[in-house]
């Protein structure tokens, strides 16, 4: 957050100085129109939190953890459960939210499965940036929305190619377990 106040002021100093694009009459009218559109993501996360304390409140991530764990699906089953899991929350819940409710949770039945606790990790994080650009509350396609100035619908047609590739890395990553250990395990993790 810090970071983020210290780059939107070296932004507004850039623009205002250096660029001359906003003249201070105009600073009122930016200032607002930055509001606006971050309350209208904070509602968008506000709705996730809201959802991720029902889910909590009704023990739903140890549900789904004695679920998995009462399957034998070996390795890439249980992946592949995991992937769909973590697909579906990112599409609804914040990253942070999933990861704090359903980590300790998720990570356990991997281990149990055998799964490897890094490439658990790195498969969770793909699986919730892609629910970051997935409707219907994927946050970063609202901003995107907003700052491209254009419709939802015409933003998911132009996104889905690069999310059918991202899913594709997905997938790769999470079947080819080498694919994210390589570079761990030349430095000796």
């Amino acid at each position: 957050t810090e970071a983020g106040g210290v780059a939107a002021a070296y932004a507004l100093v850039v623009s205002m100085v250096l660029y001359r694009t906003i003249r201070l009459a105009e600073l009122n009218a930016v200032f607002q129109r930055s509001a606006l559109f971050s309350g209208q993501l904070l509602i968008i996360v506000g709705c996730g939190a809201a959802f991720s304390w029902v889910m909590g409140m009704e023990n739903v991530p140890r549900m789904v953890s004695g679920v998995i764990a009462g399957w034998d699906m070996g390795y890439l089953g249980t992946l592949l459960v995991f992937n769909a899991i973590l697909l579906v929350l990112g599409m609804f819940i914040d990253p942070t939210t999933v990861i704090i409710l359903f980590g300790p949770l998720l990570s356990t039945a991997a281990a149990q499965a055998g799964i490897d606790p890094m490439h658990f990790g790195v498969v969770a994080i793909l699986n919730l940036n892609v629910g970051l650009l997935t409707p219907p509350l994927g946050v970063c396609l609202f901003a995107a929305e907003r700052i491209a100035g254009c419709g939802l619908w015409p933003l998911i047609r132009a996104n889905t190619p690069f999310l059918a590739v991202n899913l594709f890395g997905l997938f790769l990553i999470a079947a080819l377990p080498g694919l994210s250990l390589w570079l761990p395990s030349v430095l000796g993790f």
